[in-house]
């Protein structure tokens, strides 16, 4: 879970909270006016979060992709066999 700073905050302690976010590999919210307004993490986290969506999203093109054919498989079985609906 992400830890909330202020950015006013961020702005005094900025090593202190960059060394954090490379250490734990968590993000950290930034409020603005009592309101969240950034999220703060190290590079490495964002890469590895990035690469997830990203294969995530190919993993789900890819469902999609083959439904089609899964489908079209199901209708011939039963044309084949109409007594196994």
């Amino acid at each position: 879970m992400s830890t909330v700073q202020a950015l006013t905050e961020l702005s005094h302690r900025a090593d202190e909270v960059a060394a954090f976010c490379r250490e734990t590999g968590e993000p950290i919210q930034v409020t603005h006016l009592a309101g969240d307004d950034l999220v703060l993490m190290s590079v490495e986290a964002y890469r590895r979060q990035r690469e997830l969506a990203v294969s995530e999203a190919r993993r789900q093109a890819a469902e999609e992709a083959r439904r089609p054919l899964l489908e079209a498989a199901r209708r011939l079985q039963i044309c084949r066999h109409p007594a196994a609906e």
